[in-house]
């Protein structure tokens, strides 16, 4: 076992305790002094909800079950799903797994709506989350919450990138909001020139990074179809 404070592995058995109906053996690191057990540093650490529990209610919640139903389908209230939730959040840039290099993604964004506090109309409420998921694997990229506007798109668009532009392709599916994209253009394009007849070389333009193909899903609001583009 490693220590989580100093990472040495001069560690030791430090007797054992009985949390969540569940015996936690105890550590003690020769290295630093400090005593741990297999939850500290973790989002299950100085919980008194089993680790099963809390891992079932986090998988409803990203197949889409509303926070209220999910606290009655576990017989918890809504803000301690929703602080399980935050637990995860900060300890988000130790278990996110990587894109992976050689392989192809698929990534679909949505907004997710709702009512908070008073009976605002949408576009004044700050119940808005903005979310990003891996198709295949169900992985959840990105999820922001906050008013619909440009930081929300920009904020939710540049973490998700920021994970999949090691991948060799990437599939990025969207609904209709221009938002994605004018973000995504600003992480995920590059300049090329290409040379004329005449030897001398055109002004620079910008095209998506290759292996990148973008699409965005059509919304009956918006009239006129539009066609898909990117480049392989």
């Amino acid at each position: 076992m490693r220590c989580p404070h100093c990472q040495s592995e001069q560690t030791v058995k430090n007797g054992s305790a009985i949390r969540s109906g569940q015996r936690q053996q105890r550590y003690k690191c020769r290295n630093c002094g400090k005593r741990f057990n297999e939850r500290t540093g973790t989002p299950m650490a100085r919980l008194r909800t089993a680790p099963e529990l809390v891992a079932a209610a986090i998988n409803v919640r990203s197949e889409g079950l509303g926070l209220r139903a999910t606290g009655r389908c576990f017989d918890k209230s809504h803000t301690t799903i929703m602080g399980w939730e935050q637990r995860l959040a900060e300890q988000h840039p130790h278990w996110s797994p990587p894109a992976p290099e050689e392989a192809e993604v698929t990534l679909e964004g949505d907004e997710i709506y709702t009512r908070v506090g008073e009976n605002l109309p949408p576009s004044q409420c700050q119940g808005w989350t903005l979310t990003f998921i891996e198709r295949k694997s169900r992985y959840w990229v990105a999820a922001h919450a906050g008013n619909k506007d440009e930081r929300l798109f920009t904020t939710g668009t540049e973490q998700t990138w920021q994970w999949a532009q090691a991948a060799e392709f990437i599939r990025w599916f969207t609904d209709g909001e221009r938002r994605y994209g004018k973000a995504l253009w600003t992480f995920a394009s590059r300049f090329i020139s290409k040379p004329s007849p005449h030897g001398t070389h055109y002004p620079w333009r910008k095209v998506w990074r290759e292996g990148l193909e973008v699409a965005m899903k059509i919304k009956g609001s918006q009239g006129a179809s539009r066609e898909s583009n990117g480049s392989r």
